[in-house]
């Protein structure tokens, strides 16, 4: 008889702990080789402390507007009138629908509200009003645009089909909020606070960091021709303001993957992430032939009274670049799995990306032949859920994970 899977209600002060089901405990597993010890000091960076402790009070109990509690990073008086259903599904949609946050504007939806909001930083992010806001199973939506999203919901919110902001072919262009590496034949930082270092010897580039850091480029043919250092933490667990990735570093051609994007979605009843859905905010992977470093996994931030996961969140790092012909770094996936460093039989495989209980990316191999060392993996995103008791109901993939120190619980903000 098949056994049936209770749901984990999850308190503040046992997330950081937490590894049950599909929270998995570590990135560098057998199948990773990055000579990682164990999950606490994963690809030889050490994960953050975990935020367990909430950075606003919980609501009052005479709340008032249309929420009850005040959103993070936005400051918007929404007008309930006229508000309509935001629902992506089949028929205008087909499989695949676009929100730009560059336009303010969303496909295959009808009366769409969008406006432009500046954060506390003096950053602008684009944000989509809606009654309900809803992804059906099946619909892919893909975040386009500079400006990370925002979506305000004065009821509930269901995610069953997937959002995401990876470009398809474009590995070094970032999205909602990721920040890019210039497509440039000469070394460079990848753009952002925690940009991969670049490498102007045989080394490979480093990765880009976020809430961990990125990994060092394989190191060069000769010791003084040393290699990109792996890019630095930043960020806060409350995720404010709300700030994508940083993009690996650049070798001659060996281009960054660009860093993952940034989505908050605030509802004022309850949010779903259904079985089938999932929402992807990962780095990319770097440039092959010459050791590009992966970009760092973005940002996701949910926020209402209830919160239930039962898909998948993922904010991971991309894989780096191989030191050979070819050997693109994987994306940050969908899910706990670590992203693939690049690899060639012409030369060094890049270093895998950071995923569930690893913060760090995986340093990039050494020159053995070919053009470099591999680019170092990016490093994890920040992953935050902020409701009104400062539990959630967790049944899916949450990476990374409790235990990287990079997925948190809050509580709301009181009016």
């Amino acid at each position: 008889m098949a056994t049936t899977r209770k749901p984990v209600i999850v308190g503040r002060a046992a997330l950081p702990a937490l590894v049950a089901f599909s929270l998995a405990a570590g990135a560098c597993s057998a199948e990773v080789t990055c000579g990682c010890s164990d999950a606490d000091d994963a690809c030889g960076g050490t994960a953050p402390a975990a935020d367990t402790e909430s950075a606003t009070e919980a609501p009052a109990t005479d709340a008032e507007g249309p929420f009850g509690y005040t959103p993070s990073n936005v400051d918007l008086a929404v007008d309930p009138e006229g508000l309509t259903d935001l629902v992506f599904e089949g028929g205008a949609c087909a499989s695949a629908a676009e929100i730009d946050t560059d336009a303010c504007s969303a496909e295959c939806v009808d009366d769409e509200r969008c406006e432009i909001a500046t954060q506390s930083d003096g950053t602008e992010v684009a944000v989509l009003v809606a009654r309900r806001f809803v992804v059906r199973e099946g619909i892919d939506v893909e975040v386009t645009g500079k400006r990370p999203l925002v979506v305000l919901a004065i009821s509930d919110v269901e995610i069953r089909g997937s959002i995401q902001a990876i470009h398809p072919f474009y590995h070094f262009e970032g999205r909602a909020g990721g920040y890019g590496c210039d497509f440039d034949p000469s070394p460079a930082w990848g753009h952002g606070p925690g940009g991969g270092g670049p490498s102007y010897g045989t080394g490979g580039a480093g990765g880009g960091g976020h809430c961990g850091a990125g990994g060092a480029g394989g190191s060069g043919e000769e010791a003084s021709l040393s290699p990109g250092a792996g890019g630095l933490t930043y960020g806060v667990g409350a995720i404010v303001p709300l700030e994508g990735g940083s993009a690996g570093g650049r070798r001659e051609l060996g281009v960054g993957g660009a860093g993952g994007g940034a989505i908050q979605i605030s509802g004022a009843t309850s949010i779903l992430v259904g079985a089938a859905g999932a929402i992807n905010m990962s780095g990319h992977g770097g440039k092959g032939n010459a050791g590009g470093g992966g970009g760092a996994g973005g940002a996701i931030l949910l926020e209402a009274p209830a919160v239930q996961v039962a898909g998948v969140l993922a904010a991971n790092g991309g894989g780096g670049g191989s030191g050979g012909l070819y050997g693109d770094g994987e994306p940050g996936q969908p899910g706990a799995e670590a992203a693939a460093g690049g690899s060639s039989t012409q030369g060094a495989a890049g270093g895998a990306g950071a995923a569930g209980g690893a913060a760090a990316g995986c340093d990039g191999l050494p020159f053995d032949g070919g053009y470099s060392g591999g680019g170092g993996g990016g490093g994890a995103g920040w992953i935050r859920i902020n409701t009104a008791d400062g539990t959630a109901v967790l049944l899916g993939t949450v990476s990374p994970s409790p235990a990287s120190g990079c997925a948190t619980l809050g509580l709301l903000a009181a009016i």
